[in-house]
């Protein structure tokens, strides 16, 4: 079979989903193409994630599926059409609502939309563009239960749409953890937060956690910034609240595992996730997860069970931060939990079958 990917960013834990889908999907015999913006409007695909697609030898092209202006969007309509017909695909699989209307747009193939989460403050219009064409597509996949039953309410389709969870390789993931890495707080007490510095992630509110702990306690913001001026942003709140010098922010890391590690916690204080990926490596990794009730990161923490949550205030997660250093036999119950959920429910090998046959499917439907 072959496959289209259309994304607008390969970037953060999105853009690792879709090159290892892409891979997945490759080892069991089908052949794929991907298409992502490539560069728009100031951000542009992680370099790593194209080196990767180049090493398994996918063919790669830049159209801009992100920028919505309509002298950018249908010049890249025309564009796609163009792919479809030298590549002749039998299925696409857009991911996000944009790309699934460039695809619809730019083609007649049966369309696979998978929704790995939005911005629940960006404008109504970019909410009623992006449901019109997810209600169009064959099928549309969501990356979390929680975050499928809040789309219903926004008006997604309920015949149409499920949930597959995205995988871990906590294999993969603990390998890189053991490999040599700097980390000038290696014997400090720290928590840290992995993802793109961005407001909807609100890493602001973790500074504050940060300033309502001991003097002893730091932070380690790992990843890169998602929005212009954020972090900035980030650090000048840091100022003001007195604990710049606890604060560390590494910028995009190729291989933040180590620095995960060996944190004491992972917090996040997100107000919106589509699943919550890097809670999960955390998890993989035995770091016990705080976090607040977002959506996506409500699937697999349970509060006491596999990690804890607390309300989106500094003083509920300082308070939490210190109960588990507290609590070492709590850790421990939390994080065995936790290692268990990854393994029996968010399996990699699994998530990569799932696509597969469901790709399948809606091609042979068309072809029927």
């Amino acid at each position: 079979m072959r496959i289209l990917v259309v994304t607008p960013f390969m970037w953060s834990g999105a853009g690792k989903a879709i090159v290892r889908l892409a891979g997945g999907l490759q080892s069991l015999s089908h052949s794929l193409h991907v298409v992502s913006s490539g560069q728009s409007k100031g951000f542009s695909d992680w370099p790593g994630y194209v080196d990767q697609l180049t090493a398994l030898k996918i063919p790669y092209a830049q159209i801009d599926f992100f920028n919505r202006a309509p002298e950018v969007f249908w010049p890249s309509v025309e564009r796609l059409r163009h792919e479809v017909a030298d590549f002749s695909p039998d299925v696409i699989h857009a991911h996000s609502g944009v790309a699934a209307f460039g695809a619809i747009a730019g083609s007649n193939l049966p369309i696979l939309a998978t929704l790995h989460s939005w911005n629940p403050a960006r404008p109504a219009w970019m909410n009623t563009m992006d449901l019109w064409a997810l209600n169009r597509c064959n099928r549309v996949v969501c990356v979390s239960s929680s975050y499928r039953d809040y789309l219903l309410g926004q008006g997604l389709r309920r015949d149409t749409s499920s949930t597959i969870y995205l995988g871990i390789d906590s294999d993969e993931i603990q390998t890189q953890a053991r490999l040599p890495s700097e980390n000038r707080l290696v014997d400090k007490k720290y928590f840290c937060y992995l993802g793109r510095l961005e407001p909807r992630k609100r890493q602001l509110l973790l500074v504050e956690t940060l300033a309502a702990l001991p003097e002893d306690w730091s932070l380690v913001l790992i990843g890169g910034e998602g929005e212009p001026g954020y972090a900035n942003r980030v650090r000048e709140r840091a100022e003001e609240v007195g604990v710049s010098r606890r604060l560390v922010t590494t910028g995009h890391v190729e291989n933040p595992y180590p620095l995960l590690q060996r944190s004491r916690c992972f917090v996040s204080a997100s107000a919106d996730e589509g699943l919550g990926l890097s809670a999960l490596e955390a998890m993989a990794l035995r770091v016990p997860v705080i976090s607040t009730p977002a959506l996506g990161i409500v699937d697999f923490i349970q509060d006491g069970e596999t990690g804890l949550l607390a309300a989106p205030d500094p003083g509920a997660l300082s308070e939490k931060i210190l109960h588990l250093e507290a609590e070492p036999g709590l850790v421990s119950k939390l994080t065995s939990a936790a290692a268990a959920v990854i393994q029996n429910t968010f399996s990699w090998p699994h998530t990569v079958d799932q696509y597969g046959s469901l790709l399948e499917e809606i091609a042979n439907e068309v072809r029927l």
